[in-house]
């Protein structure tokens, strides 16, 4: 459980930013009672709330008048464990997917699947060859990502902008579907049930699993510009 603290020992140079939700500040106010202090810093005029929690400070952050960044920014402490802080911000807040539009988690996942050797041979063993990614490229609108080759010869891109949470496509002979709404969900649609070598690959990209694996259906959405409905993050 949160709980708001006075603002006057935050130092955001002692946090790191996690996640970024679609919510405006003032929403966030209204939902959870939160109170946010206006300042300004280095980078601008900012509304902050600083919450305790059992890991550490976290911080609510938005500057008012940046363009580029849509939404209120999760901050937390350099050294905690970002994958835990990840999951207990999402249970206590209640997001879904489509409520995350960038989350640090999902950067360094991606840099694990593709940069882990080990890692990326027991992907390839479950039909998700990464390695096959290195000489690709694509040019599209929106843009698109090659990720990986399947043992039939389709291919998985991350779609969309890259500063964002991306879902995955899935290009086959029968054409092209939204296989998951982002990279973590397609991993844990490939390697399915946590046995043998799928503990291994688990583990080396701290990747948890539902109880019974998801069926690829579950996460199409029909229609991208309708997010409402988006899959619960896991």
């Amino acid at each position: 459980m949160f709980e708001q603290v006075a603002t006057a020992d935050w130092a955001a140079t002692d946090h790191v930013p996690l996640l970024l939700v679609r919510f405006e500040w003032e929403e966030l106010a209204q939902r959870y009672g939160f109170v946010f202090t206006e300042d300004v810093d280095e980078l601008g005029p900012v509304r902050f709330a600083v919450l305790a929690t059992s890991f550490g400070q976290v911080g609510l952050v938005r500057y008012t008048e940046s363009r580029s960044m849509r939404g209120t920014a999760v901050y937390v402490e350099e050294a905690a464990d970002h994958e835990l802080v990840h999951r207990a911000v999402v249970r206590e807040f209640g997001l879904t997917g489509q409520d995350i539009s960038w989350a640090r988690r999902t950067d360094e996942l991606l840099v694990a699947v593709r940069e882990n050797a080990r890692v990326r041979e027991l992907l390839a063993g479950f039909g998700f060859d990464v390695r096959a990614t290195d000489d690709a490229a694509i040019d599209s609108e929106p843009p698109l990502e090659l990720l990986a080759v399947d043992s039939a010869g389709g291919r998985f891109h991350l779609t969309g902008d890259a500063g964002y949470e991306r879902q995955v496509l899935h290009v086959g002979a029968e054409g092209t579907v939204v296989f998951a709404s982002g990279l973590r969900e397609a991993l844990q649609l490939v390697i399915g049930r946590a046995d043998g070598a799928r503990a291994e690959v688990l583990e080396l990209l701290r990747l948890d699993l539902p109880a019974e694996p998801l069926s690829s259906t579950q996460s199409v959405w029909h229609d991208s510009d309708d997010r409402r409905g988006g899959p619960t993050v896991i």
